[in-house]
């Protein structure tokens, strides 16, 4: 085939060939670059079946974005109708090459398997399992990147039965004991593979040695490997743990994500001293509050970054960045110790924080963050709380990879003040020349700029570069008052312990006290446009608009913070998370720049994304509170991995015991799997750690368990209450659909007249939530004029968008399918500038629409669509999806699993009584009259104080008197 063209490839060169194809290099001649072509058997794909499923995983494969993971181009079919693959040409060899001259340095095995479990993760994390991990199928650059090749194929293999011969279906030796014994596997039989592929790195031995693949099944299932402490090599024994519990014959028993692996190779590569050639991914978080790791004052600024909002940001799949570059000189800020007032957090803090600024702005020196100092503190020393100490200090610099470090002691002087700093330098642990001494002064931003002046040469020096512009005065980026600064503080202090109302309170006196204090009118606008439900729009667009008007006395990563923040309020959801990930390749190590990112993407929907910012947020900061928590684990929830996000649940509370997120987070995993009786136990935990948590949770844990009037008696008993605040019981009353409300309590059981009256009382204008609420009560006429008013009164963009939401599942409901297509298609092409909210409730409407025109298979299309994307558990959104779910299988006459859905939907949802309704509805039809009746006669039972006349009511009676 040399010389050939095939489509736009021009085929230049063979470069392998195996059981599972032949490899070109060619070259595309659309794109001016090389590529490698893999030409699959004829074998593989004569099976039409076969093929087909091979081409939609193969797309899921090419969509695979990472930096371990080869890329794919494109699939196609040739006339004769064999499949190709167009991939990335890598510069190196696969790893079978690599070992087949010797095992490998330490450094370089660990190094080499914890960039496949990083690529790994991310596949897994999509939904993905590979089947065939084996040196062969592992590409190492000259670079030292692994490339994880032939997503897909081992699935193929296996369907078309091809004969386990040769380096065919993933040579034997690497398979788990669940795929030799020919059972269903999951993402922990890569996890195996892995661990068989790190022996073999280390000893050049397979685990599970044999002469023909009858004995090496035999021992994949019933032996154990040798121990490497017999294969003659000085190999840490951390690593026989982490081979011992990746080679363990029980799944159960294995590392359970890829992640946990990683993590203790992490682990392995610090003891050895090693940074590893792989580039890592960056990730982010809540936006709304700051991160539990210290008492943070003031956010770090730095140098200037150019922004390129990319739409394809959010619609495509992304891209990261490296980590620091720690070959380059880097400065850590130390804590600056009051010795004067040890036990008080601002002037220790303030100062510290206020140096990191002024330097930042010179950007002579890469400035290791604050919270990634404190972080190591934890790690190292197990301390959480207070200053850094002067003990602790070297030994954090060190592992950190700061070139320099900055500390000192404050006391009292005649002057107020009197700072002693010195500027160590790391490699030798000496002070360096000049660099110590002593400044005055009364006011902290006076201390700062002062020290900053003298320090700044000497940091630059060291560095080996001129400091060509002056630090600016560190009061032109916060404030000159002293009393609205401790204001700040306090408001960022309340937004760290998840307390919103009192954090805008505290920086509504720090702007009253200083009406150009641009950062506090950033966080008051971060705060108020917080998670839905505690929403205030406006509110946040006012002081937005507000610190916009002063950004000039904003930090330059301040300013960025706040751009990202007006393109999300201006509905341009790309170019905000585009901003963030700009911010995060300048600054890689921020905390507050990920968790932002984090929950960013978690209100968008973008769950997967979520999960791997997560998972690189815990690597990077393993004791945060934030990163890789409420959001991670609620995202591998909604993506159906449910027992995984009750372990990371488990695991973060034993990270956290004395902090009330902790139990929340793992009550809402016990919610997730139908545990509500658990998950009252952890609610009430978290009650007792903090009192001050909405009194709801108890009530919700009731509607779980199958006690609907409970349920709605503790939240009319809650809302008795008068002095709670009015934003939190909009929360309670119709919520964001992500929860239970009373309002759809209501609904639950019948009483949709008081839904409507309790909607009224609290929503002047109704919101989204509460039209679907109306939607629910067969409202639909009453709905459209509501949505012509709303768009009349408001031509905003966001009001379109949500009138556009509205409108689609209003015309399901009167018929108006096509009317229905064509919202659906504004919500699908408007992604970039609504997020991925647009999308998902575009699909819902598509799947009510099929479902209308009595066409199930386009229904479950779009509801497979909307379960890949992430489906959130725990209110109407979930309820929803689960019922056109059931809906869906009952007209496709798949009676067993529309059954299933409703038994699963009332295993999580006990309160739901049109389970039993719909469930009767489905044991008539199944034949089965003694089913049908129990399941009416519950449904009646909850309906016993419905509005009279509804026509579910009126049904189930004559249905139950007929059995």
């Amino acid at each position: 085939m040399i010389g050939q063209t095939i489509s736009h490839y021009k085929i230049l060169a063979k470069l392998g060939e195996g059981g599972m194809g032949v490899v070109y290099k060619a070259e595309d001649l659309k794109l001016k670059r090389p590529v490698a072509l893999k030409f699959l058997p004829p074998e593989l794909t004569r099976d039409d079946e076969a093929k087909k499923r091979f081409m939609h995983e193969a797309e899921a494969a090419s969509a695979l974005q990472h930096h371990n993971i080869c890329t794919i181009h494109e699939i196609d079919e040739m006339p004769d109708s064999q499949i190709f693959i167009a991939m990335d040409c890598y510069d190196g060899e696969t790893l079978k090459e690599r070992i087949a001259r010797g095992p490998l340095p330490v450094a370089e095995a660990v190094d080499i398997a914890r960039q496949i479990a990083a690529g790994l993760s991310k596949a897994h994390g999509a939904g993905m399992v590979h089947r065939d991990i084996k040196p062969a199928n592992i590409m190492v650059t000259k670079d030292g990147v692994a490339k994880i090749l032939d997503f897909g194929l081992a699935k193929l293999a296996g369907q078309t039965k091809l004969t386990r011969t040769g380096s065919t279906l993933g040579t034997v030796a690497y398979m788990s004991p669940e795929q030799a014994k020919g059972a269903k596997v999951d993402t922990r039989s890569d996890i195996f593979s892995l661990g068989a592929v790190l022996y073999e790195m280390l000893t050049g031995e397979v685990p599970f040695p044999g002469e023909h693949e009858a004995a090496v099944l035999y021992g994949i299932v019933n032996s154990e490997p040798e121990p490497l402490a017999e294969q003659g090599r000085d190999i840490p024994g951390s690593l026989q743990g982490i081979i011992d519990k990746a080679l363990n014959k029980s799944p159960a028993q294995r590392y359970q994500s890829v992640l946990e692996l990683r993590n203790d190779l992490e682990t392995v590569s610090s003891e050895l001293g090693v940074e590893g050639t792989g580039h890592r991914r960056m990730t982010a978080r809540p936006g709304g509050g700051k991160g539990g790791s210290r008492t943070k004052i003031i956010i770090a600024a730095a140098a200037a970054v150019v922004i390129v909002a990319v739409l394809a940001s959010i619609v495509l799949p992304r891209l990261w960045r490296p980590a620091p570059d720690k070959t380059k000189p880097a400065l850590a800020v130390m804590d600056f110790r009051d010795l004067a007032t040890p036990n008080d957090p601002i002037v220790s803090a303030g100062i510290t924080e206020l140096v990191n600024i002024g330097l930042n702005e010179t950007d002579v020196v890469r400035i290791i963050s604050s919270d990634y100092l404190h972080d190591l503190r934890r790690r190292l020393f197990g301390s959480s709380r207070g200053a850094i100490e002067e003990s602790q200090t070297m030994e954090i610099a060190r592992k950190a990879g700061a070139t320099l470090f900055l500390t000192g002691t404050i006391t009292q002087s005649a002057a107020g003040k009197l700072v002693t700093w010195h500027l160590v330098d790391v490699r030798s642990g000496d002070q360096v020349k000049g660099g110590g001494g002593q400044v005055e002064g009364n006011e902290l931003g006076t201390l700062a700029n002062r020290l900053i002046d003298v320090a700044l040469p000497l940091i630059a020096r060291a560095c080996g570069v001129m400091a060509t512009n002056p630090a600016p005065p560190v009061e032109g980026l916060t404030t000159q008052s002293h009393l609205a600064y401790q204001y700040f503080v306090a408001g960022i202090l309340a937004a760290e312990r998840a307390r919103p109302l009192e954090s805008i309170a505290e920086l509504k006196k720090a702007v009253a006290q200083d009406s150009t204090f641009a950062l506090a009118y950033l966080w008051l606008a971060r705060i108020y446009f917080g998670p839905v439900g505690f929403q205030q729009e406006q509110l946040a667009r006012e002081c937005a608009e507000k610190a916009w008007t002063l950004r000039s006395r904003l930090s330059t990563r301040d300013r960025l913070r706040l751009e990202s923040l007006r393109y999300d309020l201006g509905n341009r959801k790309a170019e905000a998370i585009a901003t963030l990930r700009a911010m995060l390749k300048r600054w890689p190590d921020d905390r507050d720049t990920m968790a932002e990112l984090e929950q960013r993407l978690f209100w968008n929907m973008y769950f997967a994304d979520v999960v791997n910012v997560g998972e690189e947020g815990r690597l990077l900061h393993p004791d945060d509170i934030y990163l890789g928590g409420a959001a991670y684990i609620q995202s591998l929830a909604y993506l159906g991995r449910i027992q995984e996000s009750f372990r990371v649940a488990k695991s973060y509370l034993e990270q956290h015991p004395q902090e009330a997120i902790s139990w929340v987070q793992l009550a809402e995993a016990y919610r997730a799997l139908g545990q509500p009786d658990s998950a009252e136990a952890a609610y009430r935990r978290a009650e007792e750690l903090d009192p001050n948590r909405p009194p709801i949770d108890f009530a919700r844990c009731a509607y779980h368990r199958g006690d609907l009037k409970g349920a709605i008696k503790d939240f009319e008993r809650v809302l008795e209450n008068k002095s709670l605040d009015q934003d939190l019981r909009k929360a309670m009353v119709a919520g964001n659909g992500l929860n239970v409300n009373l309002a759809l309590l209501y609904i639950e059981a019948g009483r949709f007249q008081r839904a409507r009256d309790v909607c009224r009382e609290y929503f002047a204008k109704p919101d989204v939530v509460v039209v679907r609420h109306l939607l629910a009560m067969d409202r639909t006429r009453e709905v459209l004029d509501l949505v012509r008013q709303w768009t009349d009164q408001d031509t905003t963009r966001l009001t379109y968008k949500r009138a556009t939401q509205i409108r689609g599942f209003a015309m399901v409901a009167t018929g108006d399918f096509k009317g229905a297509q064509s919202a659906a298609e504004i919500l699908l092409n408007s992604e970039a500038e609504w997020g991925g909210s647009a999308s998902f409730v575009a699909r819902q409407i598509l799947a009510e629409a099929a479902l209308a025109e009595h066409n199930p298979d386009a229904a479950l299309d779009a509801l497979a669509a909307m379960k890949r994307q992430g489906v959130p558990i725990g209110g109407h959104v979930d309820i929803d999806y689960r019922t056109d779910l059931a809906r869906a299988y009952r007209m496709a006459s798949r009676l067993d699993e529309a059954a299933g859905v409703h038994k699963e939907m009332l295993r999580i949802y006990g309160g739901h009584a049109l389970s039993h309704y719909e469930l009767g509805q489905i044991y008539e039809e199944m034949k089965r009259p003694a089913d049908a009746r129990k399941e009416y006669t519950k449904f009646l039972e909850m309906w016993s104080e419905a509005d009279e006349g509804l026509p579910q009511l009126v049904d189930a009676r004559k249905r139950l008197a007929a059995l």
